[in-house]
């Protein structure tokens, strides 16, 4: 849940707690308005100038520029504490502030998802989002305040709420709600007579609720004012639609075949457990803690061979009552000689087809399916498992905006760039785990004695894979004897005390094992 929100489609508005706090004079609101549409970007002084007080700026400009930054600035900080910060940087300034908490960006994030959802045939839960962008809308947008800039914007604004109204409106038609629609078609067809597109929709509407005389003399009627005002024939698409109504078009009577989208079983991907997980009980607790209802990413980290995968896929098994609309798997082979890294296009295109199924056409550019799988995270509870990734470029578009999930990734190296996530770092077994996982692969080829058992787990620097195939390979007909495990791993090179970077560590191993 947002502690606060910065408000720009209506007045512009600061609400934290429940509370509406003072930005100050008109022009106040105005700079933080253009610092609003584009949060975490350095916007130029001149700019500033120019849109505050259009061709007109006062003597000694950047002294008044800089006060009302610093009158601003106070406010934020009075309202917000150190949560938003405004920044003097490079000629300019700029506003750190998360665009989820913008109004007008969580509205542009909404048709993003809205429109990869209507591409994918997916028009009920298109139309969700599009009426939760809808219901962002509090009135003109940047209302009480003027000036060029601001006039501009309000009318560019607009024409995106229209567009979002539009493509909603076409989603209720594929669903087959014409009856619904004539009353708000009529109502927009008020402020909006001439607009071709509504008309046509309206038509569209009249026609399918059995009422194509209506559709037909609507259309005369706005031929008249077309011909009257503007001078003009409908377009092409109105004339079109007529003549399918004339026709008694039955492809027309009906809405499209595909209306809603397929509902597809929750996907389970998860490789199969490993044969034995021993220890690691705090770091499971860490990892299952309870989210509440928004969105997290967990980043497990440390040297190759600690058990990260392992403790992934158990945490996200024990996870899985609470998250039941899937659990998914990938894999970016990122240090894997056997298979090749998987890029990030690929990489949803895989996670797209795990949580959609074959008959959902998956979009051809990266943004799209950005938009599609966050759309599809957003309005589902799952957990996805990011396993063996390089670094944030690879991850950030997989990473969820919206929703209830939980992404579970693992890595060789520090992820940076993501403040709010957590982040785990897998030291190796406790003795006693070690040697408990050891003595269970092993089974009754394991040493009977202790020390030398104590010892073999040691050479093994108490990681789970080192010890998983030590044990096992022992297990094996032909393993050696008892009494020489240990003389064996001692001549290797030792496998403690190495980094995640170290090829000494992948050395030693296959020295042992190879």
């Amino acid at each position: 849940m947002r502690d606060h929100e910065f408000r720009v489609l209506g007045p512009i508005e600061l609400w934290s707690a429940d509370q509406q706090h003072d930005l100050g004079s008109a022009r106040s609101r105005v700079l933080l308005a253009v610092l609003l549409l584009a949060p975490r970007t350095v916007v130029p002084a001149e700019t500033l100038i120019d849109r505050l007080w259009d061709t007109r700026p006062p003597e000694k400009v950047q002294n008044s520029l800089f006060a009302y930054v610093s009158r601003l600035r106070g406010s934020l900080r009075q309202a917000l504490g150190d949560s938003v910060q405004l920044h003097g940087h490079m000629g300019g300034y700029v506003l750190d502030a998360d665009p989820e908490t913008i109004d007008v960006h969580r509205f542009r994030r909404l048709r993003r998802q809205a429109e990869a959802l209507t591409a994918s045939a997916d028009y009920e839960h298109a139309a969700e989002l599009l009426r939760e962008a809808a219901a962002l809308w509090r009135g003109p947008a940047l209302s009480g305040v003027n000036g060029d800039w601001v006039g501009r914007m309000r009318d560019s604004l607009g024409e995106e709420q229209r567009a979002a109204l539009l493509a909603r409106i076409e989603c209720d038609l594929h669903l087959g709600c014409h009856a619904d629609l004539v009353g708000e078609l009529y109502g927009l067809l008020t402020r909006y007579p001439l607009d071709e597109l509504l008309i046509g929709y309206l038509m569209t509407a009249l026609y399918r609720s059995g009422r194509p005389g209506d559709a037909l003399r609507l259309y005369r009627e706005t031929r008249d004012r077309l011909v009257e005002h503007q001078g003009t024939e409908p377009g092409p698409a109105l004339a079109r639609l007529q003549q399918r109504i004339l026709a008694g078009d039955p492809e027309l009577a009906i809405a499209p075949t595909v209306t809603r989208a397929t509902q597809v079983p929750p996907a389970d991907t998860l490789p199969p457990p490993p044969v034995e997980f021993v220890g690691r009980a705090a770091e499971l607790a860490a990892l299952t803690a309870d989210q509440g209802d928004t969105a997290e990413v967990r980043i497990i980290e440390g040297m190759p061979g600690v058990g990260k995968t392992a403790l992934a896929l158990q945490a996200a098994r024990i996870l899985a009552p609470r998250y039941p609309d899937g659990l998914l798997y990938l894999n970016f082979h990122r240090y894997d000689p056997t298979s090749p890294s998987l890029g990030g296009d690929e990489a949803l295109r895989q996670l797209l087809r795990m949580l959609t199924g074959p008959a959902v056409r998956i979009p051809e550019t990266p943004d799209e399916r950005t938009a599609l799988w966050r759309a599809q995270l957003a309005r589902r509870r799952a957990v996805v498992v990011l396993d063996d990734a390089a670094g944030l470029d690879q991850i950030t578009p997989l990473l969820p905006s919206e929703g209830r999930s939980l992404v579970l990734i693992t890595s060789r190296h520090l992820i940076r760039g993501l403040p709010s996530a957590r982040k785990l770092t897998l030291d190796v077994l406790a003795a006693e785990d070690a040697i408990t996982l050891f003595r269970r692969i092993a089974g009754q080829a394991a040493p009977g004695d202790e020390t030398e058992l104590a010892a073999a787990v040691e050479l093994c620097g108490r990681l789970p894979l080192a010890s998983q195939v030590t044990a096992g390979r022992r297990a094996q007909d032909h393993a050696p004897p008892p009494g020489e495990l240990v003389a064996e791993m001692s001549r290797a090179p030792s496998l403690t005390g190495q980094t995640s970077e170290s090829t000494e560590w992948m050395s030693a191993f296959e020295f042992f094992f190879f």
